[in-house]
């Protein structure tokens, strides 16, 4: 396996061969087409990953390639600048999204950046909501997961269980038993009674259903679960 720190290497040093897929995301690198300051961002279309070939350190996440970070200043040629940070490659399907980089990205001084998170290991817990992690330390690891969607089974057997386990949470709100939106998101809940709740942490929801969304399979839980989205998300509504 690659030492690390040769697992990440800046675009604009490769003149020759460039990686051409993560998984099952074909990576297509472009020049942009006139000179701006501002750093151009990558997208996705389908199952194609279009990347700037400037402005870039690309870290491969994992050894066969399927998962990476691209990560650079905001604006180029000024070392105060914010970064931006996107997470893609293939997880279910292909997927691309930025993740929160005002203070934790390579750029800025300190130890907790999203490179020395990787380096240490620590990169994709750093991503999960902090609710979970809390409810895993306390009953083990029995997360589910959808895309940027967890789901953890609550040790509780009603409703009325529930609502007493999390005690007097306020901004409960009913959701009509219908397909709707999770945390205003591409996946879509359908099933029981389910209450939306504000944590300091982000919102959480709580239910029992199933959870369908583009891209992924269907996600069932025959339990009361509580629901929560990846943390650190630039754009959580605009999540894979």
């Amino acid at each position: 396996m690659k030492a690390k720190d040769d697992m990440v290497v800046h675009l604009s040093q490769l003149t020759g061969y460039k990686p051409k897929m993560a998984g099952l995301a074909k990576l297509e690198f472009y020049t942009p087409g006139k000179s701006t300051w501002l750093l151009p961002k990558p997208t996705r279309e389908g199952d194609i990953i279009n990347i700037p070939n400037q402005g870039y350190d690309l870290v491969q996440l994992l050894p066969d390639f399927s998962q990476f970070l691209l990560i650079g200043k905001r604006i180029a040629g000024n070392d105060d600048t914010s970064c931006r940070c996107f997470f893609g490659g293939t997880d279910e399907r292909p997927f691309l999204v930025e993740i929160y980089s005002d203070s934790v990205c390579h750029c800025h001084k300190g130890d907790k950046t999203w490179l020395n998170l990787w380096r240490s290991g620590e990169f994709y817990d750093e991503l999960k909501p902090p609710l979970i992690k809390k409810l895993e330390s306390k009953y083990g690891n029995k997360t589910k997961r959808q895309g940027d969607i967890f789901a953890f089974p609550l040790p509780v057997a009603s409703w009325e269980e529930a609502l007493v386990f999390f005690g007097d949470i306020g901004g409960r709100t009913a959701v009509p038993d219908y397909p709707h939106s999770i945390f205003g998101t591409r996946h879509s809940f359908t099933g029981g009674l389910i209450y939306t709740l504000d944590e300091d942490e982000g919102d959480i929801a709580v239910g029992t259903g199933a959870i369908k969304a583009p891209d992924h399979k269907d996600l069932v839980l025959n339990e009361v679960y509580i629901l929560a989205q990846t943390y650190n998300l630039a754009h959580p509504e605009m999540a894979d």
